[in-house]
């Protein structure tokens, strides 16, 4: 059996999977010809395929010593200098693949991830725009081209390229996600929530395995709707909204309706009106006929922002734990700096403490630090235990924290559960938000529809958190 042949037997068991098998062919076929480069090169492949990216590096530099001509192996190269971290370098390797064959696809796709991970956005567009006009059915590089459109805040052309997908890949679940986060903050309701939908067929969001189907909107007789918490609790404080909306239609058919949500929100949600029975999540459930995730509540009731239920508030809070407010300040603020740094944009919402400092110093207001969570050992750390003062041993639950807040003048915090609680509280809280910010605080302005009376901070460029402080510190002076 020659090389050829070998190669073609090597390849059936390296395509269907059998890994070791291929290995041991390419292995024999290089005993007798140690300069063979396609054996060389698919040894790297597997090198690559099973976790060792050094070892694969070393064979792909093999075959372009031997065969500098040798076009895929720079393609692969560069892939397993990525993963290394080695973004230079890697995009040389894609830029040497696309001198020795231009229309290369692949490679100029993966030259757009390159500078797209260097954060040379402009580049990168440029490289996927190539690899769209080489095959103009390309998914992931239309894909990570509206990824990039997006980032940069050119929303609508980040949605054209999810409707491209869309016509010849109608079932690209990424597309639609990323539809629906496009179209909501560019405030499309509309096309927004029906889009959100398509959220359950993303792996890492699967749906709760419910017998009962779900809720399309209407009561018959009876009828016992299950609401259950999804997300975050901020999720479910903002969405809780809609539990009356829905009572008032069960009313009318004698129905029930039962809310699940997250233990620590149990006491707050307790006093809302509406709710039949109140159940902690992984408690178990009463009967129940149909059900519907509160966040799916917008899209059956076909929300709008013009029809956006928005009577604050929908929340009361307990009389106690009661603030000993600080005897000289003649107004408290409430803060809060940070998120829940599980989340996957927590980075780019949540504010190093460090900043928040110019607000400390203004005379006669007093701050009270609302964290919770690891980032409120960072008052430590920085020494501002006096003139930041700490409340977290006091707030055990949500209502523990709305109890508080009504005794505060203000709320000022970044992007968490503790702004829409304030702002379902009626309560005055000012956000303060990243540059590109979660799809229910829209562009461009400085309210939200959703809680009337709060005041978005919005960062004047990507990550300037100071420019943030910069703004509350003026208006914070102007109000006090």
């Amino acid at each position: 059996m020659d090389v050829s042949q070998t190669i073609a037997i090597a390849l059936q068991h390296h395509q269907a999977g059998n890994l070791l098998q291929a290995e041991q062919l390419y292995r024999s076929i290089l005993e007798q010809e140690p300069e063979q480069v396609r054996a060389l090169h698919l040894l790297g492949v597997i090198a690559f395929q099973t976790h060792h990216p050094d070892d694969a590096i070393a064979l792909y530099q093999q075959v372009i010593a031997i065969e500098p001509d040798y076009v895929w192996v720079y393609n692969d190269l560069g892939t397993a200098l990525r993963q290394q971290g080695d973004i230079e370098t890697a995009i040389a390797a894609y830029q040497e693949a696309i001198a020795l064959q231009p229309d290369f696809v692949h490679a100029h796709y993966n030259l757009g991830n390159a500078f797209r991970e260097q954060g040379d956005m402009a580049a990168a567009i440029t490289a996927y725009q190539q690899a769209i006009a080489l095959n103009p059915e390309f998914t992931e590089a239309y894909y990570n081209l509206g990824g990039v459109l997006h980032d940069q805040g050119n929303l609508e052309e980040a949605i054209a390229c999810y409707h491209t997908i869309l016509t010849f890949n109608p079932g690209y679940v990424n597309a639609h996600w990323n539809l629906a986060i496009a179209s909501l903050l560019l405030g499309d309701l509309t096309t927004g929530l029906a889009e959100f939908e398509w959220r359950w067929q993303l792996p890492e969001q699967p749906p709760r395995a419910f017998k009962e189907p779900l809720w399309d909107g209407s009561f018959w007789q009876g009828q016992r709707l299950l609401l259950h918490a999804e997300q975050g609790f901020g999720d479910t404080i903002q969405f809780s909204r809609y539990v009356p909306l829905v009572a008032q239609r069960a009313a009318q058919q004698g129905g029930q309706v039962i809310v699940e949500c997250q233990p620590a929100l149990m006491r707050l949600l307790a006093a809302m009106d509406g709710i039949d029975h109140l159940v902690p999540r992984d408690a178990p459930l009463p009967d129940f006929d149909v059900q519907a995730p509160l966040m799916s509540l917008p899209w059956l009731f076909g929300t709008t922002l013009d029809t956006i239920p928005a009577d604050i508030p929908y929340l009361t809070a307990p009389s106690s734990p009661l603030l000993q407010r600080s005897p000289q300040a003649r107004f408290h603020v409430g803060l809060v700096w940070a998120g829940n740094p599980e989340r996957q944009s927590d980075g780019d919402r949540s504010c190093p403490l460090r900043y928040v400092q110019p607000i400390l110093d203004i005379s006669g207001v007093a701050v009270y630090s609302l964290q919770k969570g690891e980032a409120a050992a960072e008052l430590k750390h920085l020494g501002i235990e006096s003139k930041l003062l700490d409340l977290s041993s006091q707030l055990h639950d949500f209502a523990d924290t709305a109890a508080i807040i009504t005794q505060l003048d203000l709320v000022i915090t970044v992007d968490t559960a503790v702004a829409h609680l304030a702002g379902a509280l009626g309560h005055p809280v000012w956000v303060l938000l990243s540059h590109l910010p979660d799809w229910r605080w829209l562009l461009e302005r400085n309210d939200s529809p959703w809680y009337p009376g709060m005041r978005l901070f919005r960062q004047p460029s990507p990550g300037d958190w100071q420019g943030v402080f910069e703004q509350v510190k003026e208006a914070l002076q102007s109000v006090e």
